[in-house]
């Protein structure tokens, strides 16, 4: 977005009073959270194909906690919350 395309944004805001402002705060935030929602699903969605192609390849995919011992994992033991 170019400079004076915002301090026109910006410009505009001024004329709305608070109730209006504070509407436009809504529609902002429900908006980046939902991008933010698309994008962490295709994220998790390629978390899933990754792993699949791992294990289809013969590597096995563990949790380390101390060096001397491994506990495997399994894709279907996760959550994603979010």
């Amino acid at each position: 977005m170019t400079d004076s395309r915002l301090e026109r944004i910006i410009g505009q805001l001024a004329d709305f009073d608070e109730n209006e402002l504070n509407f436009i705060v809504e529609k902002i935030c429900l908006e980046r959270q939902k991008k933010r929602k698309a994008k962490i699903g295709t994220l998790i969605e390629n978390f899933k194909r990754a792993w699949k192609d791992l294990s289809d390849a013969g590597v096995d995919i563990c949790y380390c906690e101390v060096i001397d011992e491994s506990y495997p994992l399994e894709i279907n033991n996760f959550e994603f919350d979010y």
